[in-house]
């Protein structure tokens, strides 16, 4: 059974799980973040942390970028900030990075298990996640969500994970996948916002193949985020980044429930990010109005509850 107390993260409350090798670290005070985990052993962090000393407290409605900006986060129900326009919520904003990632969560522990769950603002819905870990530090996170209301709800879901990268860290994904829409391309070397591009190998702006997979590390300066444009195809989802002398980290997730993933190839760019991101999620595009252009969108039904899982497991090299 996974050890778990309460502890302290650059300054507030945080609640902890240990088991193998493993320490994960929540913030159930800030959008039940996962904001550390951490080897052990080795004494590698694999969460990206943040500048600074001092935890930037998020407030709702606040951009995301303003915030501590790094671990990992739950984005409901939107990523780019937007006006629903599905009835009976026509007009509502919702701010950058969707509801969750600011609010305080409900907290309680209970035999080898951290449960935290939040309420909608601006929509009629109950989020909950509950977290374990066993004996090798994997990690497992259930998910369940509830639409309270008589109407159905259009959303997107996905974890923000952004992890430590380093040069020449590599993504791994399953080999089906070979096309993916570009939504931020700060070179443009994957293109402009939607335009779609073969994945991995693209060309350059001298007709050199450029790898999307590798991390450049501190010789590059860009920020690229896309969606791979097809459904996942594997009954389990997964998604891995390649460590140089750190082994991997692979998340884990059921394709029936969450069909889509997104990925950032974080060298710094215009938003400074030296990371990698992986983005499993219901759909794609950032914001249910553009991914229902792109039929790839998610619909809650009245009443319905909804329940998935994301698993993420580090392997020592």
């Amino acid at each position: 059974m996974s050890k778990i107390y309460h502890s302290k993260y650059k300054g507030i409350e945080c609640i902890c799980l240990e088991n193998g090798d493993m320490r994960a670290s929540f913030l159930p005070g800030q959008g039940a973040k996962l904001c550390s985990y951490y080897n052990r052993k080795t004494g590698y962090e694999y969460i990206y942390q943040g500048k600074g000393t001092d935890y930037k407290t998020g407030t709702y409605g606040q951009s995301f970028l303003e915030g501590e900006c790094a671990g990992v986060d739950e984005m409901f129900p939107n990523i780019d900030a937007f006006y629903y326009d599905s009835y009976p919520w026509e007009g509502t904003h919702f701010p950058d990075h969707g509801e969750l990632w600011a609010l305080p969560w409900d907290a309680r522990t209970d035999e080898g298990s951290l449960a935290m769950t939040v309420y909608g603002i601006k929509l009629p819905y109950r989020f909950t996640k509950v977290v374990t870990m066993n004996q090798y530090g994997k990690l497992y996170m259930e998910y369940q969500l509830e639409n309270l209301s008589p109407f159905e709800m259009p959303f997107v879901w996905a974890a923000h994970m952004m992890f430590h990268a380093e040069e020449h860290c590599c993504f791994e994904f399953e080999k089906s996948l070979s096309k993916a829409y570009t939504t931020m391309s700060d070179s443009k070397m994957i293109g402009k916002y939607g335009d779609t591009f073969a994945y991995p190998l693209v060309k350059d702006s001298e007709g050199r193949d450029y790898d999307i997979r590798e991390n450049r590390g501190e010789q590059a300066s860009d920020y690229q985020k896309f969606y791979f444009a097809e459904k996942l195809k594997e009954h389990q989802g997964w998604g891995r980044i390649i460590y140089p002398d750190q082994g991997s980290l692979t998340i884990s997730f059921p394709t029936d429930k969450v069909p889509y993933l997104g990925a950032v190839q974080g060298e710094g760019g215009e938003l400074g990010l030296r990371c990698m991101m992986l983005e499993p999620c219901t759909g794609a595009f950032d914001r249910p109005d553009i991914a229902r252009l792109h039929d790839m969108d998610s619909v809650l039904k009245p009443k319905e509850i909804r329940e998935w899982y994301l698993d993420i497991e580090v392997k020592n090299p």
